[in-house]
C-alpha cells in the first residue's frame, strides 16, 4: 500500500475499518470529531479511534502506535501493508505508546472486535 502522507495513511485506514464493520453486519459512520473516526452502532453508539502504520518498527519487531484519546469506546490498530485490523477497548490501552507484534494481527477482525465489545 502507497500511502504518501500520514493523513492519506489515517483515511485509508478509517475506510478499512468501516469496510470491515459492514462487512461483519454493523453499521457504522465516518465521523472525524476530535477523537472519534467512526461511531459503530450496536444497541449503544460504540465510539472508534482507528490508528494506521505502514511498517514496523525494525527494532522492536512491532507495529507502533501513538494513542490520544480517553473519549473513544475503543480502538481499531490498523496494519495497512497487511490490510489486517486489530480492535481494543480504550481500557485495554492505557499507555500513550501501543506496540503490536505482527503476529496479533493474524487474528480476524472479527474475533478482536468481539472480545473489544465485550468490555466496552
Amino acid at each position: 500500500m502507497n500511502c504518501q502522507h500520514e493523513s492519506q495513511m489515517g483515511r485509508v485506514g478509517e475506510l478499512m475499518v468501516a469496510m470491515n464493520l459492514e462487512r461483519m453486519g454493523i453499521r457504522c459512520s465516518i465521523v472525524n470529531l476530535d477523537g472519534i473516526d467512526i461511531i459503530a452502532y450496536l444497541d449503544k453508539p460504540i465510539q472508534i479511534e482507528v490508528k494506521s502504520n505502514s511498517k514496523i518498527d525494525p527494532i522492536r519487531n512491532k507495529y507502533h502506535f501513538k494513542t490520544n484519546s480517553n473519549i473513544c469506546d475503543m480502538y481499531a490498530f490498523v496494519a495497512l501493508d497487511l490490510e489486517r485490523i486489530v480492535f481494543k477497548a480504550e481500557i485495554d490501552c492505557r499507555s500513550s505508546n501501543i506496540r503490536i507484534p505482527p503476529e496479533e494481527f493474524k487474528k480476524k477482525a472479527e474475533t478482536t472486535w468481539a472480545s473489544a465489545v465485550s468490555v466496552v
